[in-house]
């Protein structure tokens, strides 16, 4: 198993692909402070993920301050009546911080199982109970329900595939 951090530190009981998630108690911490509108970088957010969804962050995946921002710009102030629907969600980076940030709720859609996965155990890390991710091509989802449609890359799902082939992760 590959884990993240330190060799002490622990890891999540629950694998998957193989990969493990880091255990620890700073989940709460990190959507309390989103929540509170304080600042939480990306590594930090990161550093939930592992390390092979970490090396693919930058391309593919939104920065959490432009994933507040656009969560505000998007929730519209409804807060909790809010329902967010972010298009090719990946890791959950997004959904978890807008969730987190405004309340929302936010729905995530990959075709990627494995993506859709890891956000799931994102969400379950941090706590944000808000953010739900589903497994299934776009063309399914019901459009109408949701006050704001967030896309950051939405297509690029050959090339992380691609990219994990060339890392050795099936």
């Amino acid at each position: 198993m590959e884990a993240i951090g330190s060799a002490a530190r622990k890891l999540h009981p629950r694998p998957f692909g193989g990969l493990a998630m880091p255990d620890g108690n700073e989940g709460p911490t990190i959507a309390a402070r989103l929540a509170a509108g304080e600042f939480v970088s990306d590594a930090e957010l990161e550093s939930c993920l592992p390390a092979w969804v970490q090396e693919l962050s930058t391309v593919h995946w939104t920065p959490v301050k432009v994933a507040t921002r656009a969560a505000a710009f998007l929730a519209g102030g409804l807060g909790e009546r809010a329902r967010l629907l972010d298009v090719g969600s990946g890791a959950g980076k997004f959904c978890v911080v807008a969730a987190a940030a405004t309340g929302a709720r936010c729905i995530g859609v990959d075709v990627n199982a494995r993506l859709v996965e890891v956000a799931r155990q994102l969400a379950a890390k941090l706590d944000v109970r808000s953010a739900k991710f589903r497994h299934s091509p776009m063309e399914r989802i019901r459009w109408r329900p949701f006050n704001g449609i967030y896309f950051y890359n939405p297509f690029a799902e050959q090339f992380i595939d691609d990219g994990l082939r060339e890392r050795g992760v099936e």
